[in-house]
């Protein structure tokens, strides 16, 4: 009998992995954190995300098409190689995922991992017993930042960076928001996604320093605007046609349980404002960290990511813009060639 979830099996690695009837290959392991060789984002058009269908679930998954039969010879589909983004689970499944498969574990780590001398001033009085946690998290286009902080001692206890899984949809911004336009059900996928990867952070930072997760009262989210309006479920097509505009730029409140995260329903989730298509609150948490309109007029604060962002202090004020940083530097739909990994 048809049911809407099944199970991969990832021989080898004695691990188990819950997946949508119908959903790919490539995007349900993606979604579980493990990241496959994809440098066409997913499109069909590189070949390089191939794994090996166990003999007995070769009629557990879909038949293969043409266009995997421009990438694998005769041969090699009869022995059970398929490509991750063509291959649709139908059944519970067993696969072996070649080492040149996988795509690098690597990602920027994010830091330093302790606040300004200005912001420790904040610091509680000894006499207020918090006993609270807080999460800083930067929701970056390729990596997302997960920063534990102990509201009592204002110390950042640990941080972890993880690759977004995103990534699945295009490297760029502006490939995710053609995704959605193309298709309004990956609104919600897109959404699902991060989530995920902020969540399993979460895990494994309380994990790590032995912190219950219940006590994690507050959590505080920038990125460029097209990040947040995914992260909380508004489509962000708008923001890819003349003339860029979000559907909003205020700040958003809201609790974790809306959103799906289950470490602490109850904890407020709150966004930082945004300022235009292609300036978020990245830039914004940057500024005020920075303290940027306390500097002399002169003064340029640079976000180098994905996105770029640049907030620049004049004689009367600041002004900001942003640039395609990410694609300008590894080649914007290039034939050949990688991520700039070691």
């Amino acid at each position: 009998m048809e049911t809407n979830k099944h199970t991969i099996r990832l021989l080898g690695e004695d691990r188990q992995i819950s997946v949508e009837h119908g959903q790919t290959l490539l995007e349900a392991l993606i979604s579980a954190g493990v990241f496959l060789r994809a440098d066409c984002g997913g499109k069909r058009r590189c070949g390089k995300c191939m794994v090996k269908i166990a003999e007995s679930s070769k009629a557990s998954v879909s038949e293969a098409d043409e266009t995997e039969a421009k990438f694998l010879a005769a041969k090699e589909l009869a022995a059970g190689s398929r490509l991750a983004c063509c291959t649709e689970v139908l059944d519970d499944t067993a696969i072996e995922i070649p080492v040149t498969s996988r795509l690098s574990p690597e990602v920027a780590q994010k830091g330093p991992t302790i606040l300004f001398d200005k912001l420790t001033a904040l610091k509680p009085s000894s006499k207020e017993k918090i006993n609270a946690y807080g999460l800083a998290v930067d929701l970056g286009t390729t990596t997302i930042a997960v920063y534990l902080c102990n509201l009592e001692t204002a110390e950042v206890t640990a941080s972890i960076s993880v690759r977004n899984p995103q990534v699945l949809f295009g490297d760029d911004v502006m490939s995710r928001i053609g995704a959605v336009g193309q298709n309004e059900s990956l609104l919600l996928r897109l959404q699902k996604m991060v989530v995920k990867a902020i969540e399993w952070g979460t895990d494994s930072l309380c994990r790590s320093t032995r912190t219950d997760p219940g006590k994690i009262k507050t959590m505080i989210v920038v990125g460029n605007t097209t990040m947040i309006h995914l992260f909380v479920g508004t489509d962000p097509t708008s923001i890819g046609m003349f003339p860029y505009n979000p559907q909003f730029v205020e700040e958003q409140i809201f609790e974790a349980q809306k959103v799906g995260f289950r470490f602490n329903p109850n904890t407020t989730v709150r966004t930082l404002p945004l300022i235009t298509g292609f300036i978020g609150a990245d830039i914004v948490g940057a500024t005020l960290a920075a303290e940027l309109s306390h500097t002399r007029p002169g003064t340029m604060l640079v976000d180098v990511g994905t996105n770029g962002e640049i907030m620049f202090l004049g004689n009367e004020g600041l002004v900001a813009t942003s640039c395609a940083t990410g694609p300008a530097f590894e080649g914007a739909a290039i034939t050949y060639g990688m991520h700039a990994v070691s």
